[in-house]
This record gives C-alpha cells, structure tokens and sequence, in this order.
C-alpha cells in the first residue's frame, strides 16, 4: 500500500523566550530569515502558524517548508538562537532567544524535534561589531545582515530544489 506524499516536508518552529520584547522581534526577524533563505533556495513554502505581539513581534510561528532531505539538512538549526544587541534607547547589550524546532510529517505530535531544544545552535551579535557562529560546528561570519536576509550558506549544507 502506497503513501501519499505530505504537502511539506519539514517544519520550522519558532518559540520566542528569554528576552521578552527583544525575544520576540528576534522570532520575527527568525521568521523573516527562513522564509528569504527558503526563498533563495527555491523551495516552496507557507507560513502555517503565527501568533504575534504588537509592532510585528513574533511570540510563536512555523514555517512549513517542501524540498527532498530537509529534515536532516535544517537539523542544526534546532536549537536554541542568542541573538546579542544594544536595543534601542538603551546603553546596556540585552541577549534574547528563540528556540527553533524542526519536525518532519510523520513526527509524533509530542516528538522531539531533529536535536535538543535546549541546546545552542547559533549566535548572532549586532554589538559591538556583527558575527554569526554556528556554536556546534564554529561556522562563522562577519556578515549578519546578509544572514538576516536569508544567506544562509555559511552553516547550512545545498538543498534540494522544491518538488514539482
């Protein structure tokens, strides 16, 4: 007996933490980063869930993505993200985080996403000067706003093109 195929084959989700504010606009900004890489890279691509706070600010989202291998491609992006900045008005560096769970389809509702939801997969800091680190594999970049917008090929391995 054949299977039908799911409509996606992964999904990112994105769960603002500590931080408040500041953890929040980082979900979005998150969101905005995968949605441009999925972009970039072809593949199709629906935003399935998001609850928002005010002025765009993202308290939880998912993104549903379709491309052959995601799930073991976005492994290294679950995780906890530690986003370093001096917001707005203030003289002191605040760190905020979002977790990032990936899942396939056929994932259990309550199974655990492709790595440990506590774990630190990625640093961003936009102060003093900007870098991004992968904080598994030490992939790094002087570039965050290039990362930001969606260039994620310093720390994710080529992706299958969308199915037709």
């Amino acid at each position: 007996m054949s299977r039908e195929r799911p409509d996606f084959d992964c999904s990112v989700h994105l769960q603002a933490s500590f931080g408040g504010v500041e953890a929040r606009r980082f979900a979005a900004m998150l969101l905005r980063m995968y949605t441009r890489w999925a972009e970039r890279v072809g593949l199709r691509r629906e935003i399935g869930e998001i609850v928002g706070g005010e002025d765009g600010e993202v308290e939880r989202a998912t993104l549903k993505l379709a491309g052959e291998g995601l799930p073991a491609r976005l492994r290294g992006e679950a995780g906890a993200h530690r986003l370093v900045r001096l917001p707005p008005g203030e003289t002191r560096r605040h760190a905020s985080f979002v977790f990032v769970e990936v899942t396939a389809p056929h994932d259990d509702a309550g199974a655990a996403s492709t790595s440990a939801a506590g774990e630190q997969a990625r640093t961003y800091v936009l102060h003093p000067s900007e870098s991004v680190t992968d904080d598994r594999t030490g992939a790094r970049t002087e570039d965050a706003q290039a990362v930001f917008d969606g260039d994620l090929s310093p720390f994710l391995p080529d992706v299958a093109a969308q199915r037709p």
